[in-house]
């Protein structure tokens, strides 16, 4: 089954930074997630003097044990005194809300090998043992979206669907139409066509009842990819120019980029390659200007895909590289999908790879 495009079902509780400092590449957070600015420790200054991600200083090489996360990890003993330290370490609500803001960090610089499903999972704990229902169903929320793209699709819904129970208790009918942009594209992923379908035209419901036009049209991209799927081209080229022309104010972070995966891959059902591949190339151009790894793996798997479909030279030695890669940095969803292609044609060559 071909990758559909990644929706962006939710927006960032906090801001990603650029590698060695800068202005933030990706969307506003949400308000109702996370810590709140004045909140934050001032990591931009310490960051700009290292060319490595924010997150990798602060996570190191996974090294730490779990239990020592607050006082060895999240608060370094670096940014304030001992009392500040105490005090924040009482704080159980923003210490959870860091978690989640670090494991957002991980996923969408595109490591999903890290602790990040641990860390959503304490801070959905802390949140329940508190009470606070709508950051729980955040936490769920997001960590459904990780084993999604660990390629546990069971678990995935399992959490997501926890989240839109909590979401529509609650009547949030915004976040209740970002788990449902959510919980389409893992029916999607799962083969179920008509479930993702149906699952897309609830969130375009949801997402016109909280007046958010750029949500109506995240659920048209998942629709395109339904659509699509299903081999139903010109309704797919439809929901997708509403996908454009909707999020067409988002000019930076993962959506450009995502967009223009599934303008590729329109573009590669109608057999307009040379087309499909610079649609591809440039998604991947944008990926690394924003530093969105997540959707740079998949703008690369799906070139690699087309390429691979098309029997050009060298494409199953790149298939197979970035099979390899995938599974190294935590993307299961990817890698296995990679596999499956590439037993197709190499059923030998695609068992060894495991």
């Amino acid at each position: 089954m071909s990758l559909p495009a990644v929706p962006v079902p939710e927006v960032l509780e906090n801001t990603i930074r650029k590698k060695g400092g800068g202005q933030s590449t990706l969307r506003k957070r949400s308000a109702d997630e996370g810590s709140s600015e004045e909140d934050e420790p001032s990591t931009d200054r310490a960051a700009a003097s290292n060319k490595q991600p924010l997150s990798f200083r602060l996570f190191g090489k996974q090294t730490l044990r779990h239990s020592s996360l607050f006082c060895r990890l999240y608060y370094r003993l670096d940014f304030c005194s001992p009392d500040c330290l105490k005090e924040r370490l009482n704080d159980r609500s923003r210490i959870a809300g860091r978690l989640m803001d670090l494991a957002i960090m991980h996923m969408v610089e595109g490591d999903l090998a890290s602790a990040a499903h641990k860390m959503l999972e304490e801070a959905a704990s802390v949140h329940h043992s508190l009470g606070e229902k709508y950051r729980e169903a955040a936490c769920l929320h997001r960590e459904g979206e990780v084993a999604a793209w660990q390629g546990d699709l069971p678990l995935a819904q399992d959490l997501t669907s926890r989240a839109l129970a909590i979401r529509e208790q609650l009547d949030e009918p915004e976040y209740v139409a970002q788990t449902l942009d959510t919980i389409a594209w893992i029916e999607l992923q799962s083969g179920n066509l008509k479930a993702a379908e149906e699952t897309a035209a609830k969130a375009m419901a949801e997402h016109d009842r909280a007046h958010g036009p750029i949500g109506v049209g995240i659920a048209n991209e998942v629709m395109s990819e339904a659509l699509l799927a299903e081999g139903r081209l010109s309704e797919a080229e439809a929901a997708f120019a509403r996908a454009q022309e909707l999020m067409s104010p988002w000019k930076t972070g993962e959506a450009p980029v995502s967009l223009k995966v599934l303008r590729a891959r329109l573009l590669a059902a109608h057999g307009r390659t040379s087309e499909a591949h610079r649609e591809f190339r440039q998604a991947i151009e944008l990926a690394k200007k924003y530093h969105t790894g997540r959707v740079l793996m998949l703008a690369s798997f799906s070139k690699a895909e087309l390429d691979f479909g098309l029997h050009l030279e060298s494409s199953a030695d790149e298939l197979r590289r970035f099979e390899l890669e995938a599974e190294a940095k935590g993307f299961g969803l990817f890698a296995e999908q990679a596999r499956a292609s590439l037993a197709l044609s190499f059923p030998t060559t695609a068992r060894n790879s495991r």
